[in-house]
């Protein structure tokens, strides 16, 4: 939902710049839109990938113990390996999509 909300206002932004008039879009005001319209571009992008996660139901000799959420990226091997290796959870769990 606050993606969604991100990205409506990015839209926003952009018409609004077209929508100027053409002595408004040239020289240093063009420049300030685009330079604006850039680091909200950039802002969204970092909070789309914050906000994306995938998340992953941990088991333990075949029981529940926990969800936990990764990048859209990453695998299951990879989120076993990290809750072994940097969380301390037992070598047997199970890494499972719910």
């Amino acid at each position: 939902m606050i993606a969604r909300t991100f990205v409506i206002l990015m839209n926003t932004l952009e018409h609004f710049a077209q929508q100027q008039p053409k002595h408004y879009q040239t020289g240093i005001a063009n420049r300030r839109i685009g330079a604006r319209l850039q680091t909200w571009r950039l802002l969204m992008n970092d909070f789309i990938k914050a906000v994306a996660m995938k998340p992953w139901d941990v088991y333990v000799n075949g029981k529940w113990v926990n969800t936990v959420y990764y990048d859209l990226e990453c695998n299951a091997e990879y989120v076993k390996e990290s809750l072994i290796n940097h969380d301390g959870y037992p070598v047997n769990i199970e890494v499972l999509q719910p």
